[in-house]
């Protein structure tokens, strides 16, 4: 059992090789190859959280998760974002990208036992990595477009009175989500290979974004309800 609580640093790891990766090839022009090694990195922070709470860990295993999070999910698409579109607002939205990512993992850091389980407050960065990058791949020519999504994401992530379902924990609980999760990256896989990285990167901007404003949309559902019964309700 001793030797089981290193797994979850080797896990950490391989999240923090694949950031360092994606920096390596944003920096060449791939947002498209950063962009799957983002994955790559999201499914060994997972499976690191997953082994973390079966074996138990390390003393540095959260400074090192918290490490690999940020290069994989902060330092990566800023630099993506500063190769793909340079100039002052590849650096403006950079910096900005790293700066709100960095006030998310550190906000997480220290929330760790104040929420619901399985639950995140505030959009995961992992999330926000992706929108950032898939809005690189698809609109390398529309700088403001891609300063949009990329701006949207960052105050999400520091919009910690919001709820998102935890989806690592959901998948490793649910065998319907299991399904659902794996399908869907099965497709994306097929899209990116048989067809194109564009069309891949459109499905992972549309589950980003559905997933990032959803709680945001049901508040508006809710409030819109509530506000239609007290309009109708007799006096």
């Amino acid at each position: 059992m001793g030797a089981r609580r290193h797994v979850a640093d080797l896990l950490s790891a391989a999240n923090l090789a694949c950031g360092v990766a994606s920096c390596a090839v944003a920096l060449k022009g791939r947002p498209d190859l950063s962009l799957l090694l983002l994955m790559g990195g999201g499914f060994f922070d997972g499976l690191d959280g997953l082994a973390a709470r079966r074996w138990g860990g390390t003393r540095v295993g959260v400074l090192a998760d918290d490490i690999a999070d940020g290069v994989s999910n902060g330092v990566a698409p800023a630099v993506a974002l500063w190769a793909a579109l340079g100039g002052v607002e590849g650096v403006a939205l950079g910096l900005l990208f790293a700066g709100f990512t960095a006030a998310r993992l550190v906000f997480f850091t220290l929330d760790k036992g104040n929420g619901p389980d399985g639950v995140f407050r505030g959009l995961p960065s992992t999330a926000a990595a992706v929108i950032a990058l898939a809005a690189l791949v698809l609109f390398p020519a529309s700088p403001a477009l891609v300063g949009l999504l990329v701006g949207a994401a960052c105050l999400q992530m520091v919009a910690f009175d919001t709820r998102y379902r935890h989806i690592g924990r959901a998948v490793a609980s649910s065998r319907r989500y299991r399904r659902w999760t794996l399908g869907f990256l099965g497709l994306v896989g097929l899209a990116g290979v048989a067809f194109s990285a564009q069309l891949a990167a459109s499905m992972l901007l549309t589950a980003a974004v559905l997933y990032g404003f959803g709680p945001a949309a049901r508040s508006l559902r809710v409030a819109a309800r509530s506000s239609a019964v007290q309009v109708s309700s007799p006096r």
